[in-house]
């Protein structure tokens, strides 16, 4: 084998659009019993001329009845789940180009037994406000039956939030109030466009209502139960900086009008994996005149330096992307950044399909190193002992 060469820039294994089929076939044994000896002639006595009776016909061996293919393997339930969630929002948002993600915490499980939930999100208000849809739902999974338990807009506005609520989650009780409040604050955030705040409610009850109350010097969020346990109001106010990326569009604009008059810096490539893995720099996707992705320009934060990788030279993009991507430390990370870098490969047109989420990666050993497989694209992504992609 080749040795590894660490110090490669080189992240990703050459793409290829073809799916792997995978046919696993039952082996039967092959081995056969030998046929009987013929029996042995029998004499029979007094006659003129001895006769020997004939040998019994040997019976022919019989194959041994073949084994039975071994039963389907289940998928487990978050996969199935996941599928699930992909083949309602393929349907039902067709023209959407988003991505499903697990919700990572268990809030939602808590309050309503039974379910499943994930995130499909396309678009965004921070650091820029980006072109087409900007979407933000939850949606529920049944675990037994893969059945798709509700779809609930995050982007609902206070007034509507209540009605909204009490349609998908049940009605609270006096020792569950915190727990409700997070699923609430999952399911209507403080943000739909901006990461939450750990939960930290304080509840108090006020004749026989309770209000849970989240509150900081530059935000609040209130929600109020009446006496059945259904939510009565939510209050939000949001005063929090919010990340604005003008100045490094900018200097990725001033890079291209010297070196390669006709292109623009477009829409950044910012969501919360992004955010997370790519923490460093904000990423652009470059267009020509026509509107077309041309590749990538990536600015350090600061802002600093700027950087440009055309559509047409894979080697810079994947460079690109190694650099700016964050060591992964486990398989979750692992799955997670092959997601991000593949969405940069393909937002820079250098794959022609975007991956629908991280939940359809599956995440392998390879000694020292960790291989995401993307079940959708039949690309995987490699990662080092230390977390950094391998060519």
């Amino acid at each position: 084998m080749k040795p590894r060469n660490r110090s490669s820039s080189v992240a990703l294994r050459a793409p290829s659009l073809e799916r792997v089929l995978l046919v696993m076939l039952a082996g039967c044994s092959t081995g056969q019993s030998q046929p009987p000896s013929p029996a042995p002639a029998t004499p029979v006595a007094a006659a003129p001329a001895p006769v020997a009776a004939p040998a019994p016909a040997p019976t022919p061996a019989q194959a041994p009845a073949p084994k039975p293919d071994p039963a389907p393997t289940a998928a487990p339930s978050g996969a199935a789940c996941a599928d699930a969630v992909k083949v309602y929002v393929q349907q039902k948002y067709a023209d959407v180009q988003g991505a499903i993600a697990k919700e990572p915490s268990n809030v939602i499980s808590t309050v309503v037994p039974g379910v499943e939930a994930f995130h499909f999100s396309a678009g965004g208000l921070y650091p820029l406000v980006t072109m087409g849809p900007h979407v933000r739902r939850i949606i529920a999974v049944r675990e037994k039956n893969h059945e798709i338990a509700f779809d609930f807009d995050q982007t609902v506005k206070d007034p509507e939030a209540p009605a909204a609520l009490n349609a998908v989650l049940p009605a609270t009780t006096s020792s569950n109030l915190e727990q409700m409040a997070s699923a609430i604050l999952t399911l209507v955030p403080l943000d739909p466009f901006f990461k939450n705040p750990d939960p930290a409610f304080k509840i108090k009850r006020q004749g026989r209502r309770s209000i849970a109350t989240m509150m900081a010097p530059n935000y609040k969020y209130e929600i109020t139960f009446g006496p059945d346990g259904h939510v009565a109001a939510i209050v939000r106010e949001d005063k929090r900086p919010k990340p604005i990326c003008s100045e490094h569009r900018a200097r990725a604009q001033a890079l291209l009008d010297a070196a390669h008059t006709g292109l623009r810096a477009g829409d950044v490539v910012w969501d919360d994996l992004t955010a997370r893995l790519v923490a460093g720099h904000y990423v652009y996707v470059v267009v020509d005149a026509n509107g077309h992705a041309a590749g990538l320009a990536s600015v350090v934060k600061g802002p600093g330096a700027a950087r440009f990788a055309p559509a047409g030279d894979a080697a810079a993009l994947r460079a690109m992307v190694h650099d700016v991507l964050a060591p992964v430390h486990d398989a979750t990370d692992a799955a997670n950044a092959a997601q991000v870098a593949l969405t940069l490969l393909a937002r820079a047109r250098a794959l022609p399909h975007l991956p629908s989420g991280a939940p359809f990666f599956t995440v392998a050993q390879r000694g020292s190193a960790l291989l995401a497989h993307s079940t959708e694209l039949g690309t995987s992504v490699r990662f080092d002992a230390d977390g950094k992609l391998l060519p």
